[in-house]
């Protein structure tokens, strides 16, 4: 699989949108439209960052390192969590 980068102007999106569209559909795998600052971040330092960091969580999850909560056990501990630090921070 290819990946191709086109950056085309604003008033003319919707136009090659509709062209797009039409191409066979097992052509395109995954089309996805990107503002310039969009662009910008995913070849920034940080994103590179966030990404692996990212990956590194899901393959822990995949491998067994870590487990997810279900949501009743999330807003469980959350909620745990925040009187905890209510009770804390009561006088502040």
């Amino acid at each position: 699989m290819q990946t191709v980068t086109l950056q085309i102007k604003e008033d003319r999106l919707e136009q090659f949108l509709k062209i797009v569209d039409g191409l066979k559909k097992d052509m395109i795998e995954h089309c996805v439209v990107s503002t310039d600052e969009d662009a910008e971040y995913l070849n920034s330092e940080q994103f590179k960052k966030d990404k692996e960091m990212l990956n590194s969580r899901l393959e822990d999850i995949h491998n067994g390192k870590a487990i997810l909560l279900t949501e009743e056990q999330y807003r469980d501990k959350m909620d745990k969590f925040t009187a905890h630090l209510e009770q804390k921070y009561a006088d502040c």
